[in-house]
């Protein structure tokens, strides 16, 4: 990748990540079409029933009216049953708000992780969004796991290993979390 391919990818994830655009539009356009559905999603504490709950749902794009890329309300994607990968992560970390149980193991709630690669063009790229949780273990250690559209995966045992999980096959360009109301960035890390 050339040294001005390299630039114009890093703006694009600055824009993304550090500025946050993508989840500030998200809350405009939730105020403006989605108010109706504003609201948590109903509580599940079972891992495997929100996935459940999330395998019942069909993935699809985003409409035209979304501008390229909206994440739409919990309640919205529940009662539509359908939606892209933002809004099954969404769905699953507003059903898992007071943590899950999965393998008899409790996770907390940690945000949306959305991870950006590139395929064959360094000027377009990719991503997922997938709900991340995380389990503190008695000797210290952590572990994560993620659910999506693509189901649960893992356990892994560091935020970057469950990241890669997601790009797996192509060139990384970086990942977020951002907390389950959009408006607080956790954690990022650019390429």
């Amino acid at each position: 990748m050339s040294s001005l391919e390299r630039s114009y990818v890093r703006v694009l994830l600055f824009l993304v990540y550090v500025l946050g655009l993508y989840f500030i539009w998200s809350r405009i356009g939730r105020v403006l079409f989605e108010f109706r559905w504003r609201g948590e999603a109903p509580q599940e504490f079972d891992a495997e029933k929100i996935q459940g709950l999330l395998d019942t749902c069909t993935w699809r794009p985003d409409p035209w009216w979304h501008l390229g890329d909206m994440i739409s309300y919990p309640r919205k994607f529940l009662e539509t049953k359908r939606g892209d990968c933002d809004e099954f992560a969404v769905a699953a970390l507003s059903m898992g708000r007071h943590g899950i149980k999965y393998k008899s193991q409790h996770y907390f709630r940690l945000g949306l992780l959305t991870v950006n690669y590139r395929k064959d063009r360094p000027w377009i790229l990719g991503g997922h969004n997938v709900a991340l949780f995380r389990s503190d273990r008695p000797d210290g250690s952590r572990v994560y796991i993620h659910l999506s559209n693509w189901g649960i995966r893992g356990p892994y045992a560091s935020l970057e290993e469950a990241a890669e999980s997601v790009w797996k096959g192509w060139i990384p360009c970086g990942y977020r979390v951002t907390a389950a109301h959009l408006r607080k960035r956790v954690f990022h890390k650019i390429w």
